[in-house]
């Protein structure tokens, strides 16, 4: 599953790489056509109840709309002031800080196989990383 997600999200970042938009031009274009999308698929699904459904988001959909719109600007930014490989590395360190930091703080238990998948995630990361360091 997170090869699929891998394989959907290089292209879309090199395309934004490579086209010569601003970077505000860049997000809101990115930002509109998924708003415009999802809000005439929400019209056609709930049709006269719409408002309602609209208004039953409360807080939480708050929320998940503010915390979108700052990962889409910083994955931007990012793409556009840094190499592709380094965004990217960064988003696939999300799951392995996300099991970490659960640990910590929620005093969850991840199963060895979590944590098996996050030793060889450290390991290709620092593989990474001393590539980095050699080539600047």
């Amino acid at each position: 599953m997170a090869f699929i997600g891998v394989m959907f999200i290089t292209p879309d970042s090199l395309f934004i790489r490579l086209s010569n938009i601003e970077t505000w031009g860049m997000l809101f274009y990115r930002g509109a056509i998924p708003f415009l999308v999802v809000l005439f698929g929400l019209i056609i699904f709930y049709k006269k109840n719409f408002f309602n459904a609209l208004f039953k988001i409360g807080y939480p959909g708050l929320f998940y709309v503010i915390s979108f719109s700052i990962c889409n600007i910083t994955f931007i930014i990012s793409i556009q002031n840094t190499n592709v490989a380094n965004t990217l590395l960064m988003i696939a360190l999300a799951p392995m800080l996300s099991a970490i930091l659960g640990a910590i703080f929620l005093k969850e238990k991840p199963e060895k196989k979590t944590w098996g998948c996050n030793n060889h995630h450290l390991y290709s990361m620092c593989l990474h990383i001393l590539r980095l360091i050699k080539y600047w």
